[in-house]
């Protein structure tokens, strides 16, 4: 996705639980909202149609997200806006098989690969891919206009797999985490930045990381400072949008 189609879904979601905007969001007042990021008219508009073409938004009327990409994106803002952005998602593991490889068989599975490498699955091989988190792979499916049987693809909820610690760091590749963390909560504390910039990243750094137990993580891990930084900031996501 380009830059400005995760900032219209991140500032959709934020005006549907921060704002009220449960039946959606006039147009006028997202573009609006754009701005204050520092996204220019012309690009949000852009960005609000490839989605509404997409199915992330609804097709008409005031922009809403549709029921299939609603969950996602709310469950990754009110990450954003709690005390434990990266804690490990109660739900489990999600385990997908599919018996050939992505990429193997057109288009459908390249776009598979893509979804499940945006919500954090590490390829394991041999078909087989693992996520920390707790993956609805149906209604994911659904919103990719995929079938399982078109696919031969199968998902499972795992509880903690038991993976040495040197695993977990080679398929979550924990050194590029590391820096993409340090150099979010440097922008997060630039105050010169505009809030509701500040606040796309904290949503991004949100989606990108794996969610990780703290127990296979190293003790000087560094999502607890950025979740800190991330807590100063709420308030003054919220005055921006006001």
């Amino acid at each position: 996705m380009s830059s400005a189609t995760p900032a219209v879904v991140a500032m959709t979601a934020f005006a549907e639980l921060e704002l009220g905007a449960r039946d959606g969001v006039p147009l006028a007042d997202l573009v609006e909202l754009l701005a204050r990021t520092g996204l220019k008219e012309t690009t949000a508009r852009s960005a609000i149609q490839r989605l509404r073409d997409r199915g992330t938004l609804e097709p008409a009327g005031p922009v809403r997200l549709t029921a299939h990409a609603r969950p996602e994106a709310h469950a990754i803002h009110r990450r954003a806006m709690s005390d434990s952005p990266f804690a490990a998602d109660p739900g489990g593991w999600t385990l997908v098989s599919l018996s050939v490889a992505l990429g193997a068989r057109g288009g459908a599975r390249r776009r598979l690969g893509t979804a499940l490498e945006y919500r954090a699955f590490a390829d394991l091989g041999d078909g087989l891919w693992l996520t920390p988190r707790d993956v609805d792979v149906e209604r994911l499916l659904a919103r990719l206009g995929l079938a399982a049987d078109e696919l031969d693809l199968h998902a499972f909820t795992a509880t903690d797999p038991g993976l040495p610690t040197e695993t977990i760091a080679a398929l979550w590749r924990l050194d590029e985490r590391r820096v993409r963390h340090e150099e979010t909560r440097s922008r997060l504390e630039d105050a010169t930045r505009p809030p509701l910039a500040r606040l796309l990243d904290a949503v991004e750094l949100v989606r990108s990381d794996p969610w990780l137990p703290t127990g296979v993580l190293p003790a000087d891990d560094p999502a607890e400072a950025s979740a800190r930084a991330m807590r100063r900031d709420r308030d003054a996501w919220r005055s921006a949008a006001a």
